[in-house]
């Protein structure tokens, strides 16, 4: 992150020949590095290399993220379950190093990968859980690999009637052999699912070792409202504490 220097105008400061003050503005001063000036406003802005990270000392980091990921036909302007768990998590959780966020399940993964990396502290000790239903399930699938991919994992992932997705081949949706892999570095998924009615949850199958998969809860509800589920929002509200 850029940081701003805001300096006085030359009449504020008589004492600067105008020659030191033109050096003064070109080279910067001898504790500040380069300064690139935006034009007739008087803020200046200090350089950095683009591999640069910013200073953590004076920029808090986000320590712990909890991301919310709607299903299909969803968004934040429904009064759907979803968006009812993120402000209830937002309420209990958001601070100056925990960030909660309320994303859609066709968001690019890859850009809100290299968000939260960037944001992160020393030694990539990150604390993230995320939350997903229906067709955000395989979307949390997707963050969480993007996130591994730069050696982030993921502490705990909660899911409601996660259904496999297949842009290209839709139909697979409505049969229940099609399954969905949790990359390795997913640490733990707690589930729930439903046999009431179509679309409906689709079996995980974990890509690593380590990851556990806790057997799914069956509710007795249809799809439509598994993301209202009180026992799928304890859960995630359990999960978001830590100590698991």
């Amino acid at each position: 992150m850029n940081y701003l220097v805001r300096t006085r105008s030359l009449r504020q400061r008589p004492s600067i020949p105008f020659v030191g003050a033109g050096l003064f503005l070109l080279t910067g001063s001898p504790h500040s590095g380069t300064l690139n000036s935006a034009p007739g406003d008087g803020v200046h802005q200090l350089a950095r290399s683009p591999d640069t990270r910013r200073d953590s000392t004076t920029t808090p980091c986000i320590e712990q993220w909890l991301v919310v990921i709607s299903g299909f036909l969803q968004d934040e302007g429904q009064p759907t379950g979803m968006v009812d768990l993120w402000a209830q998590l937002h309420h209990l959780h958001s601070g100056p190093t925990t960030r909660v966020e309320l994303r859609s399940w066709d968001d690019d993964w890859h850009a809100v990968a290299e968000f939260i990396w960037r944001q992160r502290p020393p030694g990539n000790h990150l604390d993230v859980c995320l939350f997903a239903y229906s067709w955000g399930g395989p979307s949390a699938m997707e963050l969480a690999r993007q996130l591994g991919r730069r050696g982030i994992s993921v502490r705990r992932m909660v899911l409601s009637d996660p259904v496999y997705r297949n842009l290209w081949k839709l139909w697979r949706v409505f049969f229940r052999w099609p399954t969905i892999a949790v990359p390795a570095n997913v640490q733990r998924v707690t589930w729930f699912r439903q046999h009431r009615d179509w679309p409906a949850g689709h079996d995980l199958v974990a890509e690593g070792p380590d990851t556990q998969i806790d057997p799914p809860e069956v509710l007795e509800r249809g799809h439509s409202y598994m993301d209202e589920s009180l026992h799928f929002k304890w859960a995630c509200l359990e999960a978001a504490k830590g100590g698991d």
